[in-house]
């Protein structure tokens, strides 16, 4: 089966790449990126819960998600992301074990999990690959269990409301933006960074999020949300002209968040 090979994610990206490595290599999970925290909210764990972080990363939100009194387990195909978790507080009520996995099945019980946290793996996953993998997590899910879902990019933005409106925009007031914010904004043809263009072989619409979770039995609600990506003024001025989310979420938003279950 096709997959991306495990040494991409090495442990240069985690901390110099991967979201939020910049409050990583200063607090080392104290505090969560924004992108993380919203994701945090939307999970509603809580003391007692069994919690799978499936692609756990650095493991900010299995070490939150101990913390509150859960016992979690963080499963990552990375090596050097396993050994970045062990950097992680140990304050904790609950319990954390991290778990380096390079297969798709899941070394857990049927109907043992209340939480499953999928945060910025889809984009990873080459389809065959996540369809197997989301039918082992309705294995393992509760009947009343949850799986917490964001990826990003949104597919239509990027092939539709970058290159027809927001690069044109860019490119009109990069000169002004660049005197007053002393940054550019992007005005490339493709609008990808870096690690992304080795690492994003399957990047989604929301339609696509959608039509994989109802393939795998999973009940999904789905929505487009990039709000936290606006903790800058220069950022909201973005998202209300360059990316003007209050016309269309499927043609400027950048984040897609689904909460899945039986």
């Amino acid at each position: 089966m096709r997959r991306v090979k495990s040494s991409v994610y090495d442990r240069k990206y985690f901390e110099t790449d991967c979201g939020g490595y910049e409050l990583w290599t200063t607090t080392y999970g104290r505090i969560l990126p924004p992108r993380l925290e919203y994701a945090w909210k939307i999970a509603e764990i809580k003391e007692g819960m069994k919690v799978l972080d499936w692609g756990c990363g650095r493991g900010e939100l299995s070490y939150w998600s101990a913390k509150v009194g859960a016992d979690v387990v963080g499963v990552d195909y990375s090596r050097d992301a396993i050994s970045l978790c062990k950097k992680l507080p140990k304050d904790i009520a609950g319990s954390m074990e991290f778990v380096h996995h390079n297969q798709l099945s899941i070394p857990l019980p049927a109907c043992s999990v209340d939480r499953i946290l999928f945060i910025d793996v889809i984009e990873h996953l080459y389809p065959e690959q996540l369809a197997v993998l989301l039918k082992e997590f309705g294995r393992v899910l509760k009947k009343n269990g949850k799986i917490i879902i964001h990826t990003s990019p949104n597919l239509d933005y990027y092939n539709i409301g970058y290159p027809r409106y927001t690069r044109w925009a860019h490119k009109l007031v990069n000169p002004f933006w660049k005197i007053i914010f002393k940054e550019r904004l992007r005005e490339e043809r493709d609008p990808r960074f870096g690690y992304d263009k080795k690492v994003h072989i399957n990047e989604c619409s929301l339609a696509m999020v959608r039509e994989y979770l109802t393939k795998a039995d999973l009940k999904p609600q789905v929505w487009y949300d990039s709000r936290w990506r606006m903790a800058r003024r220069r950022d909201k001025l973005r998202y209300i002209f360059f990316q003007p989310l209050w016309f269309s979420n499927k043609l400027f938003a950048d984040d897609i968040w689904a909460v899945a279950s039986l």
